[in-house]
């Protein structure tokens, strides 16, 4: 099955051509700061439910394949967001990365992480 890409700087997702249908979507204005002492590990060969783990290998593979591109329309929104152009309209529906940094900032001066 062929797959369609549809984005915008805020949202990029993942369809799949023939029925529309979404298959995944990565919402870059929703991106957040995360300690790394905060991460976990998620190995997906321990999945007991088959269906979703094949969903998380497509979305695996579809971020391998588009790292490039998503790593440039997330630094595009940073850099507007930070810019605060109220002439882009999905800005208003991005979440404030500056203040989501200080927060994260705190939190590490705080657990020294």
């Amino acid at each position: 099955m062929t797959k369609k890409y549809q984005q915008s700087q805020g949202l990029l997702g993942l369809y799949a051509a023939k029925q529309f249908q979404i298959q995944g979507t990565l919402k870059l204005s929703n991106m957040i700061p995360v300690p790394a002492s905060e991460l976990t590990l998620y190995d997906m060969e321990y999945e007991p439910d088959l269906s979703y783990k094949a969903l998380i290998h497509k979305e695996m593979l579809f971020i391998r394949k588009n790292k490039n591109k998503i790593i440039q329309n997330a630094k595009i929104l940073y850099k507007q967001k930070k810019e605060n152009n109220s002439a882009i309209g999905y800005l208003k529906s991005t979440v404030d990365f500056s203040l989501l940094e200080q927060i994260h900032d705190k939190f590490i001066e705080k657990n020294g992480s």
